[in-house]
């Protein structure tokens, strides 16, 4: 549960003004599986390529990946080189006045959900909204 909430930390840290002391690099494209939209009469996930920033933070690693809207719709957080991945996924979205969040927070640890959460209100603490939530500009480190 700790990863969730280190996760969950670090991207409220980008999306919402807040990502001092974090290095944050563009590495590319890559594809995820959606695990949060299994097709009632099959089993399948959704499969989708998409922009991938990297944040470094006191020797952990998450992996957000960044839809064609320029949103964050998944994250994955290593918390030791080589660990199994905490994944997060972000469905739906929600406005709360100039904020925009997801409506359901859907987090898996080896493949398994552990945590489905509905977000009903968001509060960002103070700060003011950003030009481009979720996203700085392609290659810039932070």
């Amino acid at each position: 549960m700790i990863q969730l909430i280190n996760l969950l930390h670090l991207h409220h840290r980008v999306c919402y003004g807040k990502s001092e002391g974090l290095g944050m690099t563009f590495i590319g494209t890559a594809p995820f599986v959606f695990h949060g939209e299994k097709s009632p009469s099959k089993n399948w996930v959704r499969r989708q390529q998409m922009d991938v920033l990297k944040v470094l933070r006191d020797g952990t690693e998450t992996l957000f990946y960044i839809n064609s809207q320029k949103r964050i719709v998944a994250g994955e957080y290593f918390s030791f080189p080589g660990a199994e991945p905490c994944v997060v996924e972000f469905h739906g979205e929600k406005q709360s006045g100039e904020w925009t969040y997801p409506a359901r927070i859907l987090a898996l640890r080896g493949g398994q959900v552990f945590a489905d959460l509905r977000v009903e209100s968001f509060d960002v603490g103070g700060t003011e909204p950003r030009e481009e939530q979720c996203v700085g500009d392609r290659g810039e480190e932070r």
